[in-house]
């Protein structure tokens, strides 16, 4: 299948994910009958049309994925963050939840994703446990190439005694890393 109709399978599948509509669903299902009488493969088609509604179960913690420029995903060779970290106040808040109040030390060259929280008032990267790698965020991942990780946030508690927890999870982001050119 040529990187043109993989890349149009996707953007219709994704876009039926994200909005399930007759007429989303309608385009995908053309699309689907047009690769089919173009002579592509069926495991090629379901792989392109599957694609957005499996990415979180692709993308698991520390797991680094390239997404490539015909929207194809695969594994990639980049060592990536497991684990990023925010401070704490003496109430276990989050001091500052934006990318500045991140320490990604040692991973300058990645950013974190941010806008597709659906936690009221709060638009950072930080998203909550109960959220999924799905809908527009998916649509993201695949319309821009390059590198992704998933990575846990965890919270630096204030320091009261060494032999309490030093950190606890706050909840996860997704880590971004452009193409190599």
């Amino acid at each position: 299948m040529n990187d043109e109709t993989w890349a149009e399978l996707v953007k219709l599948a994704g876009a039926y994910e994200s909005n399930p509509s007759y007429e989303n669903r309608v385009r995908m299902m053309h699309a689907i009958d047009d690769a089919r009488a173009a002579g592509h493969p069926w495991e090629d088609i379901d792989a392109a049309t599957e694609l957005p509604s499996t990415l979180d179960e692709t993308m698991s913690f520390g797991r680094v994925i390239e997404v490539l420029p015909s929207g194809r995903v695969q594994d990639s060779d980049e060592f990536g963050p497991e684990v990023v970290y925010v401070e704490l106040d003496a109430d276990e808040q989050i001091i500052d939840a934006s990318c500045n109040g991140i320490d990604m030390t040692g991973y300058y060259d990645w950013e974190l994703l941010e806008g597709f929280t659906g936690q009221h008032g709060y638009s950072g990267p930080i998203m909550h446990e109960s959220e999924y790698i799905g809908g527009g965020l998916a649509a993201h991942i695949l319309s821009h190439p390059g590198h992704y990780v998933v990575v846990s946030v965890d919270g630096w508690l204030p320091e009261s005694n060494d032999d309490e927890v030093s950190s606890v999870s706050v909840g996860w982001a997704v880590a971004f890393k452009p193409a190599d050119e």
